[in-house]
């Protein structure tokens, strides 16, 4: 259901402002004209109030604050896995956004479907493991 209500100046004021903005522009028409921001840091930059309301701030900000992901190695992923009591059965891994085939010699040897993130511990595989099958890992 789309919003229908029309936003007056000062209500667009007072939102960008709760996020520590400024807006420098002095009308409000609607909310896919461009209006002029200024950051906390004080960057300049023009942008919709609808792109501002879901979410995208200042642009110089976000590109100095992108951080740059961090790509393992396939040895590093396997030997993490090996070190948690697991064993990758993946041959290949491209990015911590990609499932890898897992086997797990305490859940029965099943085989699992896991995300490559290396923040995996046992604490995360107990709770994955409830949540697929319903049963406490630690009453087997």
């Amino acid at each position: 259901m789309r919003n229908n209500k029309k936003h007056i100046y000062e209500d667009v004021k007072l939102y960008v402002e709760s996020f520590g903005y400024k807006l420098l522009s002095t009308q409000y028409f609607q909310c896919d004209r461009k209006l002029s921001y200024m950051c906390p840091e004080g960057h300049i930059y023009d942008t919709t109030y609808s792109i501002f309301r879901s979410g995208s701030r200042c642009p110089i900000c976000a590109k100095k604050n992108k951080k740059t992901p961090t790509k393992f190695s396939y040895d590093y992923v396997k030997d993490y896995f090996n070190k948690q009591g697991y064993k990758l059965i993946s041959e290949t891994y491209k990015s911590v956004n990609c499932k890898l085939d897992v086997l797990c010699p305490d859940v029965h040897n099943e085989f699992h479907k896991l995300y490559g993130k290396c923040d995996f511990t046992i604490d995360n595989f107990k709770e994955f493991y409830f949540n697929k099958t319903g049963k406490d890992f630690n009453k087997l």
